[in-house]
């Protein structure tokens, strides 16, 4: 097993270097191989999230993208299943729920970001792998990516997620301190 991981490895470091030259069908296609590699592990996980990058990458392909995305989350709550506490692994599903929320805002998907938003602030294992300064700015992100031209007009969004409501009204205090009580 261990020689396999190191296999699986040095399969991850080819494939990110084949996106960082541009090649992102390769990379993909080397990243699929590290994932069957070793399924089900934080191994994998990283792979598909690769593939989805390199999908994203090589053209803007949405539905290819996010089917890799989700696969890498579906892996990764598999593997915290049974490793609850993996540090390593709470960690990168933190920042994954971070990229699918933005992806899927990019393409006018705001309930399903949401949904990642939500899930990221009201898991305290989860969210404290995330500053509170990405999280609200995913949030802004999304008001943007749905078309709202005030920050006024992501009031509802930010409501939704009360975690984050309590960062932008810090933030605006901090601002706008005659305002404050």
């Amino acid at each position: 097993p261990q020689r396999t991981f190191e296999i699986a490895g040095a399969l991850l470091a080819i494939a990110q270097k084949h996106l960082a030259l541009s090649n992102a069908t390769e990379a993909q296609r080397v990243a699929q191989v590290c994932a069957d590699l070793v399924p089900n592990t934080v191994t994998s996980a990283r792979s598909w999230i690769l593939c989805g990058d390199a999908a994203a990458f090589s053209q803007p392909d949405l539905p290819l993208s996010l089917r890799f995305l989700e696969r890498a989350d579906q892996v990764l709550l598999s593997h915290l299943a049974k490793r609850p506490g993996d540090e390593e692994a709470l960690k990168l599903r933190a920042e994954l729920l971070l990229k699918l929320a933005q992806s899927e805002a990019k393409f006018h998907r705001s309930g399903t970001a949401m949904a990642h938003l939500r899930e990221l602030t009201s898991d305290g294992a989860l969210a404290k792998f995330v500053s509170p300064d990405s999280q609200l700015q995913a949030m802004l992100s999304l008001s943007t990516y749905v078309g709202h031209a005030m920050v006024t007009n992501t009031y509802w969004y930010l409501q939704a997620v009360p975690e984050l409501m309590a960062v932008a009204a810090q933030r605006f205090e901090s601002c706008m301190p005659e305002l404050s009580h």
